[in-house]
């Protein structure tokens, strides 16, 4: 464990010295897992020989299972690169026993659930495609005898996604180091002995639909097992989600706020002039005027201190859920030590401070659901891989200036961070600072999140909270969609005009917020 924390950080310092990756038209991911020895996903982004979900709707297929032998057929490695949920809170319910499957590669992920002991020929495998052009996350479904349709149906723009995904559409995956509904839950080990009991049970209980072709992805480790796919998985999802961060931050009009970007990104606040946290915060705030600072209606420290509270309850909730799941343990094999990474608290309140200014919320581009507001820690670099992709789409649009920023010392980033946001002190800025700062827009939690929020989550509101609702288990959900009138109550709420029933009941859904969410219901009773 010593020697792994140990290579993380080598590896830390490691990537300040890669330059950005540039090419033609699209940002390609770094494989930063040679590092580390795990080879899961080093030909997994885009390889020359890869498959598209457009290739996979011109296969040969008319069947659940053809479609399994296709894809063992022509892109076997899929079946190398499984996680395993065993309490998802998807549309596909999953259990210890039939966990939810999903496969990944070629820019693509694949989830399926397999019911044990159902004889159904219906399955439904929700796709999500990552388009390297517009640097997007894309849903698809892939039917197979479903709503009565016998055959194969193909849905290239499945609209119930948009309850638990939100719209701009992202995927939902905790960060490292733990994954407290997976198998491999903690930074890739089996934490204790009924995790293990579970998930050689999994294995050994059939061989049937999906599990014909898996190949089981554990490595004895001492005395547990390892899951390289978990961390691999986390990698990969992250990396990708770095290429739309940094396009879309790319994108926009920061108003010198770039400046002070980079020097987050090029780790300026942890360099030999700033050693520990607090150097590094005032060196952070020294970049803005004092005009800039006192605008902000939530002071840096207020930020500060809501972020960490935020990482805490993260964590105490993964830990809860883990306990659900795992009542008896009697042997743990591998502890979690969540202390181990709250340095990620510093950066994100920074980035938080920053891009918050310009109405950007980080709640809406880290793949979260409702647990997670802010965090997107990775097994490899993600602060790293922002900074490639960030300085890959300034050099195809930016200014001369704002290119040559990319290769500026942290020294250099200081002076004209300071020199430019000077600039904050006129009139029209601070209306602009008042107007746009900590702006949550409405579409910053999906349907879904916000249900959580309220009736799963208790964030340190108790007195707001309402009564409770598994949103965050589709097992639990779906027995009291069948079991009782919960689904049309929740209809109701969601479409009334009356602000006493409304729900949520201080911002009322989108049109099409609330087809989703009924959409999402409907396909969960079934």
């Amino acid at each position: 464990m010593k020697t792994r924390i140990t290579l993380f950080y080598l590896f830390t310092l490691s990537t300040l010295l890669l330059p950005s990756e540039v090419f033609s038209r699209e940002y390609i991911p770094t494989d930063f897992y040679q590092f580390f020895g795990n080879p899961k996903i080093q030909e997994n982004f885009f390889p020359k020989k890869r498959i598209s979900y457009q290739d996979i709707k011109t296969w040969p297929i008319d069947s659940y299972e053809s479609f399994l032998e296709q894809l063992n057929e022509k892109r076997p490695q899929f079946f190398q690169n499984e996680v395993l949920i065993h309490t998802s809170s998807s549309l596909q319910p999953s259990s210890l026993k039939s966990p939810r499957v999903l496969l990944f590669g070629d820019g693509l992920v694949m989830a399926f659930n397999e019911i044990q002991g159902s004889e159904s020929k219906s399955h439904r495998v929700e796709v999500i495609e990552f388009d390297r052009d517009k640097a997007q996350f894309i849903p698809r479904e892939i039917l197979f005898n479903r709503l009565k349709k016998k055959g194969v149906q193909f849905n290239d723009q499945p609209t119930s996604c948009l309850a638990c995904h939100g719209e701009p559409f992202r995927p939902i995956w905790n960060p490292y180091d733990f994954w407290s509904r997976a198998f491999g839950s903690r930074i890739g080990r089996i934490g204790s002995d009924q995790e293990e009991k579970a998930y050689h049970q999994y294995f050994a209980s059939s061989q049937k639909g999906i599990r014909k072709y898996l190949k089981k992805d554990a490595i004895p480790e001492g005395d547990h097992l390892m899951l390289r796919s978990i961390e691999a998985f986390t990698g990969y999802m992250n990396t990708l989600n770095s290429i739309t961060m940094g396009k879309l931050l790319a994108s926009k009009n920061l108003d010198a706020l770039e400046y002070p970007l980079l020097w987050i990104l090029n780790y300026c606040a942890s360099n030999e002039n700033n050693q520990d946290s607090t150097r590094g915060d005032q060196a952070f705030l020294s970049l803005f005027s004092d005009d800039f600072h006192a605008q902000a209606p939530l002071s840096f420290e207020a930020l500060q201190k809501e972020t960490q509270l935020a990482r805490n309850w993260f964590k105490t909730y993964s830990d809860h859920i883990y306990a659900e799941v795992f009542p008896n343990i009697q042997k743990e094999y591998f502890f979690i030590d969540h202390n181990r990474l709250r340095d990620e608290a510093f950066t994100v309140t920074r980035l938080r401070y920053l891009l918050e200014n310009k109405g950007i919320s980080l709640r809406n581009l880290v793949l979260s659901h409702g647990a997670n507001d802010y965090f997107f820690s990775t097994p490899n670099n993600f602060i790293a891989d922002l900074k490639n992709t960030y300085e890959h789409y300034l050099n195809q649009s930016a200014s001369e200036e704002l290119k040559n920023a990319t290769s500026y010392s942290c020294q250099q980033l200081e002076d004209i961070s300071r020199a430019l946001n000077q600039g904050f002190n006129s009139e029209a800025s601070r209306t602009h600072i008042q107007q746009s700062r900590f702006d949550r827009p409405q579409k910053d939690l999906s349907p879904m999140g916000k249900c959580m929020k309220c009736h799963t989550l208790d964030y340190n509101q108790p007195k707001t909270k309402g009564p409770y609702i598994p949103f965050d288990d589709s097992a639990k959900m779906q027995k009291l969609l069948k079991t009782t009138g919960l689904g049309e109550e929740i209809k109701y709420r969601i479409s009334t005009e009356d602000s006493f029933d409304q729900m949520p009941p201080k911002a009322r859904l989108s049109s099409e917020e609330i087809s989703a969410l009924k959409e999402y219901i409907d396909t969960l009773k079934e």
